[in-house]
């Protein structure tokens, strides 16, 4: 080793731990949060210009996507569809299988479309768990108090009053379908705390827990017999020249 490198390390070893960094206060944090985090800078989102979030301030790249030149030909004219359903689910993760579930269990005509295969999806990446307002001493009520709270009060309250009030049936419904939670010794749903939760409250399948819903899932839409078009994404959304979508155009990825 040489004299300049061992009396660095000799100097390293001896200087012990580094000082912890000062507190910030309030306002520092935040000004940290507006220069750095994603979800708070702004040199690089834009509002939207079309559709019905127009003004909305999003993210450059998903604005330049939704507002890009559709890539149907210019003259295109759709003829007799090659197939035709009462609904149409776009999507074949956790939200659009439940979607195609619930239609069908409403006597529609479903038919549900995936961009690649039925969960390929952003639900079977959840590893923590969810959160449902079932343990003792909880109700949705401090649920939806807590969730206002870390969401810093700017949440959108009428969808999270929906969240928190459908998340008990929901879980229940899921555990009748075959998910398997972790449970205590006496058999019931392992109850863990998450961030910012006043009560226990946090359901998981150990650390894949969107990829055993995902698995129950597939399986029930699998048995439900209701007809999927795997890597068919959608291109573009047909309407009837008043505002009301009527279909979609789809590209077989497979051709």
């Amino acid at each position: 080793m040489s004299a300049p490198l061992a009396c660095a390390l000799e100097a390293l070893l001896g200087a012990g731990e580094p000082a912890p960094p000062p507190p910030l206060d309030a306002a520092a944090q935040q000004a940290l949060l507006d220069r750095f985090h994603p979800d708070h800078r702004t040199d690089h989102k834009r509002p939207l210009r079309v559709g019905a979030n127009a003004g909305l301030l999003v993210d450059g790249e998903l604005a330049d996507c939704l507002e890009g030149r559709p890539r149907l030909p210019d003259g295109f004219v759709p003829g007799r569809p090659e197939a035709t359903c009462d609904v149409l689910v776009l999507g074949g993760g956790g939200a659009g299988v439940c979607a195609a579930l619930a239609a069908r269990d409403a006597g529609a005509d479903t038919l549900l479309a995936s961009k690649l295969r039925i969960g390929d999806s952003n639900t079977i990446m959840a590893e923590g768990g969810m959160q449902a307002a079932i343990g003792d001493g909880d109700d949705p009520g401090r649920h939806f108090a807590d969730a206002l709270a870390g969401g810093h009060f700017a949440n959108d309250r009428p969808l999270l009053r929906a969240l928190v009030e459908a998340a008990p049936a929901t879980a229940q419904w899921l555990g009748e379908l075959g998910v398997r939670w972790d449970r205590d010794a006496a058999g019931r749903p392992r109850l863990r705390r998450g961030a910012a939760t006043s009560r226990p409250r946090l359901l998981a399948c150990a650390d894949y827990t969107g990829l055993e819903i995902m698995r129950v899932l597939a399986a029930e839409l699998e048995a439900a017999a209701i007809p999927t078009l795997a890597y068919h994404p959608v291109v573009e959304l047909l309407t009837d020249g008043e505002g009301r979508v009527t279909g979609a155009v789809l590209i077989d990825l497979h051709d």
